[in-house]
């Protein structure tokens, strides 16, 4: 380090050292800029300095200079010798269990600062600064009765594991022992981050590791059957498991699908119908993941899962929805109810239905993006139910049930475009694949009403998100079948005008409609516009 430089670096840490924190402020800013650059060099004697300045200005009583001291950490770990780094990790776990939150709170973002900026490639240092870290953070973990110092242990061992777990092998048995107990604790924010933590670790550890935990969450799922909480939270780890080691994961599906599914059939009333709709949601949560991560073993159980989608796409116990033949009658006044709705008895903070719903519309989407081969039945069994969950008053739901038949017809137009899928290599079959897509095409086209009459009403909401989802849905149905709306244009017309000239559209809104209107005309012959032109020129204008 030349002369200047280590004199410039004195001047700084004499200045923080001042009583005027405005001085200890921008010492420590001007220092941070100092170690940001590439070309900065420290000896050996500046280093300790710099380092115990930083650690104590941890304490400072002004907050904007202790926040300044966590940010000089980071490019700090990466200009000083290891036995510096050691120092480092090991005041700032020490200040994690101080019964001074202030101080504790600072040095565990100090940590998440350090374990972000070591380099994977330093694989020595990394080793070194994970094994002292880790020992500590699993006996806060296991072994301190305060939850804030619990929460943030944890939260720091699952970016330890994310980053670094298959460093920490020795140490693996040792972090199982001191998650597995978290799961039962009664505070919801400990069990979350202990499933976040377990799930890291399950991408890392040893398959008898693994075996144990799945084996544990099994028993206590079989043993747990009136107990709604702790299932929830047991489904919720599995799920967290299965999403980060599918591959690992299959092998148990048989003996898990029939519990999760025992679960989601389970009905709950009175005051603890919340607790039902939250299971239920878990569930089917599980299930997507399975579909998910899980293709080949989840195969058998495929039915399974679609009927319990079916069953809960629609499950809105505390509300009533007006009969399909009043459909057309009642649209000018669904507004006005819809406005009702809101203000009367019904709440999202009461009803977590709709979380339900919202579940088996994303399960649902897996399915049929993970399953082509299945084209044809979704397309006889799910299709109807989503074109009637079109009315869903709920407007996350209603998207996620557009996007789930949206799946289904960029599957489709996939199938279509390749002729069937390619089915065989000789002549024989590809007649089959043509006629397979020919039959797909035909079902689509039949259902081809249903979709426009259950939409037209939806191109009239003022929900800007439902209407972008319409014409999102309608392009890729007529990329899929062009020509499909010809006998719907005069339908459709009144929908495309509204998102044209309201005056609440978005531009983004409005470009939405542009670029349907765009689609449709190329995929449909002229003569179908004749008759609307002198309408529709004036609001595309």
């Amino acid at each position: 380090m030349s002369s200047s430089v280590s004199y410039h670096i004195s001047n700084l840490l004499e200045k923080m050292t001042s009583t005027d924190k405005d001085f200890r402020f921008m010492a420590t800013n001007d220092l941070m800029c100092e170690l940001q650059k590439d070309s900065i060099k420290l000896d050996d004697d500046c280093e300790k300095k710099v380092v115990r300045m930083l650690l104590k200005l941890l304490d400072d009583k002004n907050g904007e200079v202790q926040n300044l001291a966590v940010k000089c950490l980071g490019p700090l770990v990466n200009k000083v010798k290891e036995i510096q780094v050691e120092t480092i990790v090991d005041t700032l776990c020490s200040n994690m269990i101080s019964n001074n939150e202030q101080l504790r709170d600072i040095s565990s973002i100090g940590l998440k600062t350090v374990i972000c900026e070591l380099s994977p490639h330093s694989t020595a240092l990394v080793s070194t600064i994970c094994k002292k870290i880790t020992g500590r953070l699993a006996n806060a973990i296991s072994q301190h009765d305060d939850m804030g110092i619990r929460l943030e242990a944890l939260e720091i061992l699952s970016d330890l594991l994310n980053r670094f777990g298959s460093l920490l092998v020795s140490f693996h048995a040792n972090i199982q022992d001191s998650l597995i107990p978290q799961l039962l604790c009664q505070r919801l924010a400990v069990r979350k981050r202990a499933i976040t933590a377990l799930s890291y670790l399950t991408m890392c550890c040893s398959q008898a590791l693994y075996n144990r935990v799945i084996e544990f969450l099994i028993e206590e799922l079989s043993a747990n059957v009136s107990d709604i909480n702790n299932a929830k939270t047991y489904i919720q780890c599995i799920t967290a498991i299965s999403r980060q080691s599918g591959h690992r994961f299959g092998e148990h599906l048989e003996r898990v699908m029939p519990l999760i599914s025992r679960f989601a059939y389970l009905e709950v009333k009175d005051k603890k119908q919340e607790d039902g709709d939250e299971l239920k949601e878990v569930c089917l949560q599980a299930f997507e993941s399975f579909v998910r991560r899980c293709p080949k073993e989840i195969s058998t159980h495929v039915p399974t899962i679609t009927n319990v989608c079916l069953k809960y796409l629609s499950y809105d116990p505390n509300y009533n929805y007006d009969s399909d033949g009043n459909d057309d009658e009642d649209m000018e006044m669904d507004n006005e109810d819809e406005e009702a709705d809101t203000d009367g008895s019904y709440s999202d903070d009461d009803d977590m239905s709709w979380k339900v719903r919202r579940a088996s519309a994303k399960t649902l989407e897996a399915l049929i993006s993970t399953r082509h081969e299945l084209i044809a039945d979704f397309y006889r069994k799910v299709s109807p139910e989503l074109i009637q969950r079109y009315k869903e008053r709920e407007e996350n739901v209603k998207v996620d049930i557009f996007n789930a038949y949206i799946a289904l017809l960029k599957q489709t137009r996939t199938l279509v475009g390749s002729g069937g899928g390619g089915g065989g290599g000789g002549t024989g079959g590809c007649d089959n694949s043509s006629e397979y897509s020919s039959h797909i095409s035909t079902i689509v086209r039949e259902q081809v009403p249903s979709i426009v009459k259950s939409l037209h009403k939806q191109l009239r909401e003022k929900s800007i998100k439902t209407r972008q989802s319409c014409f999102l849905l309608l392009s890729e149905l007529v990329n899929v079948l062009p020509g499909a709306l010809t006998e719907h244009i005069s339908n459709l017309i009144p929908g495309i005008l509204y998102s044209l000239s309201d005056k609440n559209s978005s531009s983004n809104m409005k470009i939405d409609t542009l670029a349907f209107l765009n689609t449709v005309l190329k995929n449909h012959s002229p003569e179908v516009f004749h008759k609307h032109i002198h309408i529709l020129l004036p609001a595309v204008i």
